[in-house]
């Protein structure tokens, strides 16, 4: 099973709480929202997971690179790139699975209560 995570979007929404810096990187409590949808992620025990990114959130891009390294070194983690903003449908086709896929919303985190 892959994990994905379609994060392309331009946040226009959340812009004055951002400043334009991707809105998944938010933090809530100690992390950023982001950093909480892939602990989630890995609690499905996925075979990897996939982000699906835009070339214009370098931050975002950053730091899932630098996570992959590290505190997800255990587990694939890439990104994947949605080059014309179509929806959520259109980004989680450009991961390209053809495995059972469970989707991560990479600005809706759900926590159980």
């Amino acid at each position: 099973m892959v994990a994905i995570i379609p994060a392309a979007g331009k946040g226009t929404r959340m812009m004055s709480v951002t400043g334009g810096a991707a809105k998944e990187l938010v933090p809530l409590g100690s992390k950023p929202v982001l950093l909480r949808i892939l602990e989630e992620a890995r609690a499905c025990e996925p075979d990897e997971i996939i982000a699906v990114s835009s070339h214009d959130k370098a931050d975002m891009n950053a730091a899932v690179e630098e996570w992959s390294r590290t505190i997800f070194a255990d587990l694939p983690l890439s990104i994947v790139y949605q080059e014309v903003q179509k929806g959520a449908a259109h980004a989680v086709a450009q991961a390209e699975v053809e495995d059972d896929a469970v989707i991560f919303f990479g600005d809706c985190l759900i926590v159980p209560l």
